[in-house]
C-alpha cells in the first residue's frame, strides 16, 4: 500500500473507497472504514490534507447520528490526528 500511497491517483482512488464505505449501510462496514481511516491518518498523516473536508464531514455525522461503535472510530480518527500533529510537532524541535 505504501507504493499506491505515494502515487496521487492511486491514493485518491484508495481514499475515496474508504470514504464512501463510511457511508455504507452496514454497520460493521462503516466500523471497518473508520478503522481504515485511523490507520491512514497513523501512516500516511502528511499525505490527508487533500482529503481532510470529506473526512470532517464523514466523522461529524458519523459522532452525531451513527451507532456509537461508528461514533468512536470516528473520534478515534481525530485523537489520532492529534498525536500525529504533537509527533511532528516534537520531531521538529529536534
Amino acid at each position: 500500500v505504501r507504493a499506491n500511497f505515494a502515487v496521487e491517483n492511486e491514493r485518491t482512488y484508495i481514499m475515496q473507497n474508504v470514504c464512501a464505505l463510511a457511508s455504507d449501510s452496514d454497520v460493521v462496514v462503516r466500523k471497518s472504514a473508520f478503522e481504515c481511516l485511523v490507520k491512514i491518518a497513523e501512516v500516511y498523516y502528511d499525505c490527508l490534507d487533500m482529503y481532510m473536508n470529506v473526512i470532517y464531514q464523514l466523522t461529524i455525522q458519523a459522532i452525531k447520528q451513527d451507532e456509537e461503535v461508528v461514533a468512536l472510530q470516528a473520534i478515534e480518527f481525530w485523537s489520532t490526528i492529534a498525536e500525529e500533529a504533537r509527533q511532528g510537532q516534537l520531531r521538529g524541535r529536534e
